[in-house]
């Protein structure tokens, strides 16, 4: 009886060296662009829950790698943003004994899709030009509708404004918010 409690002492004291030795983990994060694999020069990294023991090793464009207390049964998310880009989040429960981890974010651009109609008709207008971007800058970028109307946009903020040049015969729409729509629809009213 005595060994036998004398083993589980000895195991017990083991396992909690190990976890000692063992909750220290170097971890690399690498946020790209989902069709271009580039790294996102101005990514952002979050760490839930925050963790006093983080200390950041390493930076540069879309990559950061820092140190990290765990325990064995804690488990970390990391969200990762950049403007235009889809947030992600990747929760992570890093083996006891691996002692380095990467995470690879692939994020994908947002993306706004719409269609510009007249709005008594419903039919589509072509060759209509349609901006998206900051009111408070110059930061803009113009499209033309195809046949069916159409437009779409890459890399769009939620803070970005849609605005629509109409063609002759038609009333100036009011600039439309992005928000977090993927899809527009703009109707315009003749102006006769």
């Amino acid at each position: 009886m005595k060994i036998r409690i004398l083993l589980i002492f000895i195991g017990l004291l083991l396992m909690g060296l190990a976890v000692y030795y063992l909750r220290n983990k170097t971890i690399t994060v690498i946020i790209l662009d989902d069709q271009t694999k580039r790294p996102l020069p101005h990514a952002g990294l979050t760490l839930y829950p925050a963790r006093d023991s983080t200390k950041l090793l390493r930076q540069q464009p879309g990559e950061f790698e820092f140190s990290l207390t765990l325990l064995p049964w804690n488990v970390v998310t990391f969200l990762a943003t950049a403007s235009g880009y889809q947030a992600e989040a990747i929760p992570l429960n890093i083996p006891l004994w691996e002692r380095h981890h990467t995470v690879q974010f692939n994020l994908k651009p947002n993306r706004l899709t719409g269609q510009v109609l007249d709005a008594v008709t419903k039919k589509p207008l072509a060759k209509v030009s349609v901006s998206v971007g900051s009111v408070a800058t110059t930061d803009r970028r113009t499209t033309m509708t195809d046949a069916q109307g159409k437009f779409e946009f890459y890399l769009v903020r939620p803070q970005d404004m849609v605005s629509v040049e109409p063609p002759t015969g038609y009333k100036t729409p009011q600039k439309t918010a992005i928000r977090q729509q993927h899809e527009l629809t703009i109707l315009l009213l003749p102006s006769k």
